[in-house]
C-alpha cells in the first residue's frame, strides 16, 4: 500500500460502500444474489434508511409534522444580572408558512430589561428589517431577484466613492456568475456526470459471490473490487463535480487542488456479509492491496439498527493510523439514547473519546456526557414532543474545570403563528445621503 493516500479519495470510496449498507427484509439465498447483486444491495437502501429513521421518528417525526404549514420558532438565552453591563438575554421568534416561504420575527438582545430589539420579515424574492433603536424608525432591506442589477447601480456604493465593478476587480471574481453556476447547465451536467459515472462503475463491475458462516449466522458474501484505474475514473467525475462549484473560489484564495489519485492502492475490495435469514448487511471489510483496512460489524437484531462497531487501519503522511468505534442504543427500560466509543491510536499515541444521550421516555428529561482523554463535559435538560410542538431545554452545563452558569436555555418549534406582511423598506443598495446620515445619527 502507497504510504500516502489522499484523504478525499479515502472518503469517496468509503463514502460509496456505505449508500450501499443496507437490509432487504426478504430471506436471501445464494441463487438471488448471483443473479442481481448490485440490486440486491441497493435494493436493501430502502429498508435501512427506513430501519434507522423509524429509531429516530419521534424527533424528526415531531420537525417534520410540525414545519408542513405554519410554524414558530423560538430561542431564548438568559444569562445572570452582569448589572446592565453585558449581555444578559438573547431571545428570538420567527414565524414561517412553508407553503407560501413567507417569515417573519422579532428578536432582542442585550441586558435585562433594556433589550435592543428588532423585526425581520422576508419571502423568496426579499428580506426586510427594523431595529428602531439602532436605525430608526425606518425598515431596510434587499431584494434579491434585482440584487445584482441593484449593486450595479447602487447609489449607496456611490456615495461611499464605491462601484461594484472596483469590487469585482478587487475580488478577482464575479459573483453574479459564481451565483449562477448553481442554476446553470454546467451544474448540473457535473452533477449528473458525477452520479451517472458512479452508478455506472457499481453496475459494470462483477462481484465474487458465495456463502460463507459468519460465527453462527449462516451469510452471502458480496465483494466488489476496484482497480486503481476504477477509482481514477469515478475521481475524475468527481474532481469536475468539485470544481464546476469551487473552482472560481479555490483560484482566488491561491488554493492548490490536487486529488492526486495516482497515490492510491492498486486495489481497493469492499466484502459484505449478509444474512441469509433476513438479507440485513451484518458485516463489511475493506482492504487495500490485501490489507485489511477496515471492518464494521452491524447489528444482527433488525431491532437495533444503529448498534455498529468499526475499526479502520491506515497510514497517512507518513503515520499509522488505527481507530475503534462503538455506536449502541441505549436499552434501559423507560429510556431512549445513544452510546458512542471511540478510541484513535496515531504513531503510538492513543487518545479515547465517550459520547452518551440517554433520555427518561416519560419526562423527556436527558443527560449528554462527553467525555475525552481524561476530561468530561455533562449536559442536562429536557427534550419533549408532541406532533404539535418540540421543545428542548438546557438546565445545566459542565465544562471541564467549571460549570457555565445561565439562567434558562431553550429551542421550540410549534404549529401556528402568523406570519406578517412585509412592510415599505427603503433598499440599502439605494440610499440616499440623507438616509446614510438618519442611520448615524441613530447609532449616536
Amino acid at each position: 500500500m502507497k504510504k500516502t493516500f489522499k484523504l478525499f479519495a479515502i472518503l469517496m470510496m468509503l463514502l460509496l460502500c456505505t449508500t450501499l449498507l443496507a437490509s432487504c427484509g426478504d430471506a436471501l439465498t445464494l441463487k438471488k444474489a448471483q443473479a442481481d447483486p448490485y440490486g440486491v444491495l441497493m435494493a436493501a437502501i430502502e429498508k435501512q434508511n427506513a430501519d434507522i429513521t423509524s429509531r429516530l421518528s419521534g424527533v424528526s417525526g415531531a420537525l417534520e409534522s410540525i414545519s408542513k404549514g405554519t410554524a414558530t420558532y423560538s430561542f431564548e438565552l438568559s444569562l445572570p444580572d452582569s448589572g446592565g453591563s453585558s449581555v444578559e438575554e438573547i431571545s428570538a421568534e420567527v414565524v414561517v408558512d412553508a407553503e407560501s416561504g413567507t417569515y417573519s420575527g422579532e428578536a432582542g438582545i442585550g441586558p435585562k430589561g433594556a433589550l435592543i430589539t428588532g423585526e425581520i420579515w422576508g419571502d423568496k424574492n426579499q428580506f426586510a428589517l427594523s431595529v428602531p433603536m439602532l436605525l430608526g424608525s425606518d425598515a431596510y432591506g434587499v431584494k434579491f431577484d434585482t440584487f445584482f442589477e441593484d449593486l450595479e447601480n447602487s447609489s449607496t456604493l456611490a456615495l461611499f466613492g464605491i462601484s461594484w465593478a472596483d469590487l469585482k476587480e478587487q475580488m478577482g471574481i464575479d459573483p453574479q456568475d459564481m451565483f449562477a453556476k448553481f442554476t446553470s447547465q454546467d451544474f448540473r451536467a457535473a452533477t449528473e456526470q458525477y452520479i451517472t459515472a458512479t452508478e455506472e462503475l457499481a453496475k459494470s463491475m462483477t462481484p465474487v459471490v458465495a456463502e460463507e458462516m459468519l460465527g453462527e449466522v449462516d451469510t452471502v458474501t458480496v465483494v466488489y473490487t476496484y482497480t486503481k484505474a476504477d477509482i481514477i475514473k469515478s475521481g475524475e467525475a468527481m474532481d469536475t463535480y468539485f470544481k464546476a462549484i469551487m473552482g472560481d473560489l479555490l483560484e482566488v484564495a491561491e488554493v492548490e487542488y490536487n486529488m492526486d489519485l495516482e497515490n492510491m492502492p492498486e486495489t481497493t475490495a469492499y466484502k459484505y456479509y449478509l444474512a441469509k435469514e433476513t438479507g440485513r448487511v451484518v458485516k463489511m471489510e475493506i482492504t487495500w492491496d490485501g490489507t485489511a483496512g477496515a471492518v464494521i460489524n452491524f447489528s444482527t437484531d433488525e431491532n437495533k439498527p444503529l448498534d455498529m462497531e468499526m475499526t479502520l487501519n491506515t497510514e497517512a503522511e507518513g503515520q499509522q493510523i488505527q481507530a475503534k468505534l462503538r455506536l449502541g442504543e441505549v436499552t434501559e427500560e423507560g429510556k431512549s439514547g445513544i452510546v458512542m466509543d471511540m478510541e484513535v491510536t496515531a504513531d503510538g499515541e492513543t487518545h479515547t473519546m465517550t459520547m452518551s444521550f440517554i433520555r427518561d421516555n416519560a419526562d423527556g428529561k436527558y443527560r449528554l456526557v462527553l467525555a475525552a482523554d481524561g476530561e468530561e463535559a455533562v449536559m442536562a435538560g429536557a427534550l419533549t414532543y408532541t406532533d404539535t410542538e418540540l421543545r428542548f431545554t438546557v438546565d445545566s452545563m459542565v465544562i471541564p474545570g467549571e460549570a457555565v452558569n445561565f439562567d434558562s436555555f431553550a429551542v421550540t418549534a410549534k404549529t401556528g403563528g402568523e406570519v406578517e406582511a412585509i412592510p415599505e423598506y427603503k433598499n440599502v443598495l439605494n440610499l440616499t445621503a440623507a438616509d446614510i446620515t438618519a442611520i448615524f445619527e441613530n447609532f449616536q
